[in-house]
């Protein structure tokens, strides 16, 4: 189940979740609005994770599951990789300023909307909604799934992983708890690193996770 870390490190800087997290950095009330944010998506991470593993994953020989891995480690890379030219194909568009004014024109979308305007049910929802398991969390349940652990290790492998992903979000979120006029600061810092940055990042992650579950699913298959 070591496969779930690198796996759950590459979740947490998933397009729609970060530009979730960024959004509500920039609200009033931060803490408030990523608590509610935070809850949604845990909730709807968990218990997708739950259902996935103990009642489709248990329903499932563990012959079978072994064989199709490979597969699946293959079809997740490679869509993996897709995602990361979408995303570099953003950052690098020589029409991308043209595109962005035309979006001004039209409004903000759904999730700038609902996460810069609304109030804390409607984090909450939007976090449900913007968490549904992706790609690499399917992935990481696959192999935590394979793994035959105990009850207890299962349930905890899942945990780590959710705690991982959720990490941007529950940094800042303790932050304010702790110091919050320190963290306003800090906060301040990372949303200038990120509106330049965040992009590149997770284009170049969602290329090396692509690249590594490619050759993890090659290696199964061989």
């Amino acid at each position: 189940m070591a496969n779930i870390i690198p796996l759950a490190f590459a979740a947490a800087v998933y397009p729609t979740l970060l530009a979730g997290v960024i959004i509500l950095l920039a609200r009033e009330q931060p803490a408030k609005m990523l608590a509610a944010f935070l809850a949604g998506g845990v909730l709807i991470s968990l218990t997708a994770g739950l259902i996935i593993v103990f009642v489709l994953g248990g329903s499932v020989s563990t012959k079978n599951q072994k064989s199709a891995s490979p597969t699946v480690d293959l079809v997740f890379g490679v869509l993996s990789i897709l995602l990361a030219v979408v995303l570099y194909r953003r950052v690098h568009n020589p029409n991308q300023r043209a595109n962005k004014s035309k979006r001004k024109k039209e409004g903000p979308s759904w999730t700038q909307r609902t996460l810069g305007e609304g109030g804390a049910w409607a984090a909450f929802g939007a976090g449900v909604i913007l968490n549904l398991p992706g790609i690499w969390y399917l992935d990481a349940l696959k192999d935590i799934s394979e793994a035959n652990a105990s009850t207890a290790a299962t349930i905890g492998a899942i945990l780590v992983f959710i705690v991982i992903m959720f990490s941007l979000a529950e940094a800042p979120l303790i932050g304010y708890v702790i110091e919050p006029d320190a963290t306003r600061v800090r906060v301040k810092g990372f949303q200038t690193w990120t509106s330049a940055h965040a992009m590149t990042v997770a284009t170049w992650v969602a290329a090396l996770i692509g690249v590594y579950l490619v050759v993890k699913g090659i290696v199964g298959v061989v």
